[in-house]
């Protein structure tokens, strides 16, 4: 269970995202040549995708959950915000 305000939630919550994405992404990522003389690791291209693929994903959700209820999920967390 996780203590403390909604940004810390927030902070947590995108930091298991992108832990989750970056380890089950990572196993598939093939070894590439070297681009100009660099050599660009698995894990390097593994962290990008997860750290883009964390908002991406909850933003995908989102939009997959409007289109099913037609309710907007960030409409409700801005009012909430504006409310407290």
């Amino acid at each position: 269970m996780v203590h403390g305000g909604g940004k810390l939630r927030e902070k947590i919550g995108d930091l298991i995202t992108c832990l989750l994405i970056f380890y089950l992404v990572r196993p598939w990522i093939p070894i590439l040549p070297a681009i100009a003389g660099v050599k660009i690791r698995p894990g390097a291209i593994a962290i990008v995708i997860a750290l883009l693929g964390g908002h991406s994903v909850s933003n995908l959700l989102a939009y997959y959950f409007r289109k099913r209820t037609g309710i907007d999920i960030k409409d409700l967390e801005n009012k909430n915000k504006t409310e407290q």
